[in-house]
């Protein structure tokens, strides 16, 4: 971390990863291009960590703390991001499919060319969110209607 920047590399830490699996925590881990598919990391602090490219498809998130986190081009497909806390997220050209994002808190957020199909943001807050270019199909919205506009 240089200042508020998180400096990309080829791949994650495997400390950090260690560290993530013993604690649940890892606050500015590096975790780029990490395989957490079907993981158990409800309720974890993953403030400000860097998971560019990451696989968290099927991973259990409920309640996962990931404010400021850098998630671009991660696959969050089939995850369930219940009750989560993500705001200022940059989530750009991530891929939400199926994800449930109900109850969470986006506001912030950058989901600029995400794929939210067939996502669940029901009761989420998008406040103050950038959603230039993201996908919306079959995606509950906020306050409860679909969205279909990217069928």
């Amino acid at each position: 971390l240089i200042g508020s920047v998180f400096v990309e590399v080829g791949a994650f830490d495997p400390k950090d990863l260690e560290k993530l699996n013993a604690t649940g925590m890892c606050k500015s881990c590096n975790l780029i291009r990490a395989n957490l598919a079907g993981a158990n990391l409800s309720n974890s602090d993953l403030n400000k960590v860097s998971l560019i490219g990451a696989d968290l498809s099927k991973a259990n998130l409920k309640g996962a703390i990931l404010n400021w986190a850098v998630l671009r081009m991660v696959s969050l497909r089939g995850s369930d991001l219940t009750d989560g806390k993500l705001i200022k997220v940059n989530l750009r050209k991530a891929d939400l499919t199926g994800a449930n994002l109900s109850r969470s808190n986006l506001s912030g957020a950058y989901l600029r060319e995400a794929n939210l199909t067939n996502a669940n943001l029901s009761k989420a807050d998008l406040t103050g969110a950038i959603l230039t270019g993201t996908v919306f199909c079959a995606t509950i919205m906020p306050g409860g209607t679909t969205n279909n506009s990217g069928c």
